[in-house]
């Protein structure tokens, strides 16, 4: 018997991998989304597992020294003694620490009383069911509440919701000027400083300095620089903490800036001097083509495999940086809300993270999709 073999046309066979390039592609990233809000209820979640204990057979004993010694307040005590002098360790009979406490403090000279908490255990059971309770809250919609200072009862608990649209714009009006100018920054000082060596020798010393100082250091640097500008001018330049009159653009705008600036600059720096030693590069430079044309129409176009590839790296030190800032300037936005003095407390940590790791998706897919069009897959020859 004969069988014959029925080719897939080619029309059809290039429709099947299309399909089978975006399936793939959608369930990678379904698993990306998944991972990320995986990861964060887990994270979130784990300081439940652990629980501390109270050690009902010791006691620390503080005492003013000009009233009582600890020696002679646990000499005064039936049944006790000093486990140790130097941090006023006692220890009581088995199980009655709660009873000796009351009965320390009615002592003379006795300053203090404190109960004495065993080291924190692991406990699997409590993690698993913190992590079940926090997804079924999730599933229900309640995303976590804030808590307000100094505010009236019915005004006293807010939830998440009430407060995102706030937090969002005010996020964002500083967060993707500060990105796209520190990433278009980067750029240009790393195409001058390959256009003038001279200059690029400078930029280097200064990227290298960057390269050191932390995210928040800057911030209080701009803040101390605001400060003495008003003492100097008599007029706010720039503002430096969120008041009700409006919220501060300078300082997170800058702090955003400044870190992937940094990495563009140095990704490219090396991106181009690598590129200056190709052979079609050195052809181009033995004709006669002149030194910045050579940049400007070879080498970056060549390189923009390489910027396409540290932009991911910069949002999320750019979102780090935003972060910071919101904390340190008091605003209310999506990054540093949770340690803002106008709330007492907040439990909505696990969702703004969630928002955040999709924000970070997002501007990630964009440069994904820009990577694939505009990316060079074969370099240019001279």
């Amino acid at each position: 018997m004969i069988i014959q073999n029925k080719l897939i046309p080619n029309d059809r066979l290039e429709v099947l991998q299309v399909s089978h390039t975006i399936i793939r592609r959608t369930l990678t990233g379904l698993s990306i989304v998944l991972g990320v809000v995986a990861g964060i209820i887990l994270l979130s979640s784990l300081h439940a597992a652990f629980r501390s204990k109270m050690d009902l057979d010791h006691l620390y004993i503080y005492t003013y020294p000009e009233r009582a010694t600890l020696e002679e307040v646990v000499n005064s005590m039936r049944n006790t003694r000093i486990a140790d002098a130097k941090s006023g360790l006692v220890e009581v009979p088995a199980g009655q620490a709660a009873k000796y406490r009351g009965e320390f403090l009615l002592k003379h000279g006795v300053r203090a009383a404190m109960m004495v908490a065993s080291p924190p255990t692991f406990t699997l059971t409590t993690y698993k069911n913190s992590v079940i309770s926090q997804v079924k809250r999730f599933a229900h919609g309640d995303f976590g509440m804030i808590y307000l200072q100094r505010a009236g009862p019915k005004e006293f608990a807010k939830t998440l919701g009430d407060y995102l649209g706030i937090m969002l714009r005010a996020s964002m009006k500083y967060y993707l000027p500060g990105l796209l100018t520190g990433v278009a920054v980067g750029y240009m000082l790393a195409v001058a400083g390959a256009v003038l060596p001279w200059l690029g020798r400078v930029f280097d010393a200064v990227h290298s300095v960057l390269m050191g100082i932390p995210d928040f250091f800057i911030v209080v640097l701009l803040q101390l620089l605001g400060i003495y500008l008003v003492k100097w001018t008599g007029d706010q330049v720039f503002k430096i903490l969120e008041y009700n009159t409006g919220t501060p653009f300078i300082i997170p705008f800058v702090t955003i800036s400044v870190f992937p600036a940094v990495l563009v600059y140095g990704t490219m720096r090396l991106a181009i001097e690598r590129e200056w030693e190709e052979n079609y590069i050195l052809t181009a430079y033995s004709k006669g083509i002149p030194y910045p044309r050579i940049i400007t129409r070879h080498i970056l176009r060549n390189t923009r495999e390489d910027l396409f590839s540290v932009l991911p790296k910069t949002i999320t030190v750019s979102m780090a940086a935003m972060v910071v800032a919101e904390g340190l300037c008091h605003i209310v936005g999506i990054g540093g809300y949770y340690i803002n003095p106008k709330f007492a407390g907040v439990s909505s940590l696990p969702a703004t993270c969630i928002i955040l790791g999709g924000i970070a998706l997002l501007l990630q897919l964009l440069i994904h999709l820009l990577r694939l069009r505009l990316t060079v897959r074969t370099k240019e020859a001279v």
